[in-house]
Order: structure tokens, then sequence, then C-alpha cells
């Protein structure tokens, strides 16, 4: 990554796969920690971030999403 450029965090996930392949069936879900970027070139830092993300069917969906920004965004 460039080093204006920085990116971090833990991400963990769950997916799990059934169905047909006529008709798949998907479930799971997902999460972000600790989430962190900074954008020197445009003076944007984002940190403390949390995510959580949830997989049904064909929708991915982003239950909650928190973080804490110094600058612009």
């Amino acid at each position: 990554m460039d080093p204006a450029a920085w990116l971090g965090g833990k991400v963990g996930a769950e997916v799990r796969l059934g169905g047909t392949w006529r008709d798949p069936k998907y479930t799971g879900r997902g999460g972000l920690r600790d989430g962190a970027i900074t954008l020197a070139d445009i003076g944007m830092s984002v940190n403390g971030g949390t995510a959580d993300l949830s997989l049904v069917g064909d929708t991915l969906r982003l239950d909650s999403l928190v973080a804490r920004a110094r600058g612009p965004i």
C-alpha cells in the first residue's frame, strides 16, 4: 500500500453454503474490529471502526457501523 495510505483492523467471517446448484442457500455473518484507514493526501483518518454484516439469501446487510474520524470524510 502507498505510504500515503494505511489500512488496518481485524476481520472475521462465517459463511454457510447449502441447497443445490439450481437453488443455492447462503447464510453467514462477518465483522470488523479495530478498523482504521488513513489517507494522508487528503488529511482523512478514521479509527476505532466496528462493523457487523449478515448474509441471508442474496442479500448482504450492513447491520452496524461505528468509527471515529479526524478530518474530512
